[in-house]
This record gives C-alpha cells, sequence and structure tokens, in this order.
C-alpha cells in the first residue's frame, strides 16, 4: 500500500497566502496561529488547519461489548511521520492523579487512510477489561510529539 499526502509546501499553501509565508511568527514551523496549542509543524503531522483551533486533534472514545465484557477504544488522527510521535492513554479513579498506561496495554483494531483529506486514523483498544459499575475509572488519550 502506497499512501500519498500533500507535502508541507502543500499544505501551507491550503492555509496560509504566499505574503502570510514569509511571515515566521504565523506561518513558521515553531508558531500557533489559532492558539490551540499545536505548533505549526504538529498540525502538519496531523494535517489539521493551523487557523482553525476546533480542528485541534480529538481522539473519539467508544465503549465496545464483546462476550460480556466492555472494552475502551480510541480513534484519533494519525501522524503522517509516526517516528516522531507516541500516542498516550492515561486512566485515573479521580480526575486529578493520572497514571500513564505501558503501550502494550493497548492493540491497533484498525487504520483508515483518508488521502481526501489528506488524513489517517487510526483506532486502538485497551486490553484491559472496564471494571463494574461500582467501580469509577476515566481515560484519556493525546499525541506526546517530539
Amino acid at each position: 500500500t502506497v499512501r500519498v499526502f500533500p507535502g508541507r509546501d502543500a499544505w501551507l499553501d491550503r492555509h496560509f497566502t504566499a505574503a502570510e509565508q514569509l511571515d515566521p511568527d504565523l506561518a513558521g514551523e515553531d508558531a500557533d496561529p489559532d492558539g490551540d496549542g499545536l505548533l505549526n509543524r504538529q498540525e502538519f503531522e496531523f494535517q489539521t488547519d493551523p487557523r482553525d483551533r476546533g480542528s485541534a486533534l480529538s481522539p473519539e472514545i467508544a465503549f465496545v461489548s464483546e462476550a460480556g465484557q466492555t472494552f475502551v477504544q480510541f480513534t484519533t488522527p494519525y501522524p503522517l511521520s509516526p517516528a516522531g510521535c507516541t500516542l498516550v492513554i492515561e486512566k485515573s479513579g479521580d480526575l486529578h492523579a493520572w497514571s500513564r498506561l505501558p503501550a502494550n496495554s493497548f492493540t491497533e483494531e484498525s487504520r483508515e487512510d483518508r488521502p481526501s483529506e489528506g488524513t489517517t486514523r487510526v483506532t486502538v483498544r485497551l486490553r484491559e477489561v472496564l471494571p463494574g459499575p461500582a467501580s469509577r475509572q476515566f481515560y484519556r488519550a493525546f499525541w506526546e510529539l517530539r
């Protein structure tokens, strides 16, 4: 399978005028014109819009039942260059203290290339079964970008 996605120049052309591309405070790799906390180099990795804070990475969570057990599943955009990114999943019992789950605590269920959007989405499922209703457990997922 060959994935073909727009290069950085095409991404810049889609989001900035030629004049704006000359301004490093607006179109530079370390700029954040929409103030969403993602630098332009990170917005490019996930093909989000650097001028729309609503296009930030938002992993979707789902609860999947299988053989009488319930699992947590996340679907999230996947980076163009995954070597510089790590998917982090954390859990908490109180929303204050979070513990990072090891990478082997979840498995990739599917990956969907969306060349027309310039993106890929990946779905991962936690290996651990959700505790019963008497126990509270919270989960969150985010990308750690280097």
